[in-house]
C-alpha cells in the first residue's frame, strides 16, 4: 500500500488520516517540494519519501528561458515529452529524492531546511 501525493501538503493530508486510522508508518508516503513538515514527518517515520526540487536553480532555468521566449529565441531543450501527436521540448533541472538516510546531504548540507529548525530548535 502506498499513497503517491503531488505536493507535500496532500501527503500530510494522508499522513493525517492514517495516524488517525493508526496506521503510521505502515503505509508507504511519498510527496513533493520536501516543506518543511514534510522533513519533519519524515524524520519522525510518518513519511518515507519526498521529491525535492531545488528552488534556485528552477527559479534561475524558468527566468532564462522566459527572457529567451521574451527576445524571440527559441531556447535550447535537454530532453522531450511525448503527449499525443505533440512533442513538447523540456528544459530539466535536477530533481531529489529524500529519505531519512540522506537528509544530512540533500536538505542539512544544502541549507535547504537547517537541523535545528527540522528538530523544532
Amino acid at each position: 500500500q502506498a499513497v503517491i501525493a503531488n505536493n507535500s501538503g496532500m501527503a500530510r493530508g494522508a499522513v493525517q488520516a492514517l495516524n488517525e486510522q493508526g496506521l503510521t508508518g505502515k503505509v508507504f508516503v511519498a510527496g513533493a517540494d520536501a516543506d518543511l513538515a514534510a522533513i519533519k514527518d519524515i524524520v519522525a517515520g510518518k513519511q518515507q519519501f519526498e521529491v525535492l526540487k531545488d528552488i534556485a536553480p528552477l527559479a534561475q532555468t524558468a527566468a532564462q528561458v522566459a527572457f529567451q521566449l521574451a527576445k524571440g529565441e527559441k531556447p535550447k531543450s535537454t530532453d522531450s515529452v511525448k503527449s499525443g501527436a505533440f512533442t513538447i521540448p523540456v528544459v530539466a533541472t535536477a530533481v531529489y529524492g529524500i529519505t531519512k538516510d540522506n537528509l544530512e546531504e540533500r536538505i542539512y548540507k544544502t541549507g535547504f531546511h537547517t537541523k535545528a529548525a527540522v528538530q523544532g530548535k
